[in-house]
């Protein structure tokens, strides 16, 4: 939905099937996602937004909710109020707007801290931020041409923890180790 709550999106697509699954772990929880196409034709450069990490809660939302949340560029984190924004409550962002890292990893802290929480897919290429109505965080996986017949998946995690640093490094390990 646009600022006014009209709908962006139009088009959709017709043949390709999504199937999620959540699993919890220790300080975590294993997200996939999987595309099917069950269409006669090929699918060309498919992303998907990965889904929607909405924390509405007090501790994550509320003034500075910007400020306290990063996505990875360079091997570290940036505060995304740092970095140029092309709406200032809903942002992309790309390896060609600020040289994010793939795969792309978000995260939060909360407002007194000791809450922290990291997200990211393997072969996210971009990531979305949008404080309109809550806040929220996306990291884009990259599935690429999905012929007929053929299933891409993609993982991802959700991690919790008290270090909004240590998780994202910590994540960044673990989204390597899925290739």
């Amino acid at each position: 939905l646009d600022d006014e709550g009209n709908p962006e999106h139009s088009n959709f697509v017709e043949g390709l099937v999504l199937r999620a699954s959540i699993r919890p772990d220790r300080d975590a929880l294993l997200l996939e996602l999987s595309l099917h196409n069950e269409s006669e034709r090929t699918f060309h450069s498919v992303q998907c937004d990965g889904g929607s990490l909405r924390v509405d809660n007090d501790e994550f939302a509320g003034d500075g909710v910007i400020a306290r949340s990063f996505v990875m560029v360079d091997g570290s984190l940036r505060r995304m109020s740092g970095l140029p924004r092309a709406h200032p409550l809903r942002c992309l962002y790309t390896r060609d707007s600020v040289g994010i890292d793939i795969p792309a990893i978000v995260a939060m802290q909360s407002r007194e801290r000791p809450h922290a929480i990291a997200y990211g897919f393997q072969d996210a290429s971009s990531a979305l931020a949008n404080s309109i109505g809550g806040h929220s965080l996306q990291s884009r996986p990259w599935f690429g041409d999905i012929r007929p017949g053929e299933t891409v998946t993609r993982c991802g995690l959700i991690r919790f923890g008290v270090d909004v640093w240590r998780l994202a490094k910590k994540l960044a390990e673990e989204l390597a180790e899925f290739h």
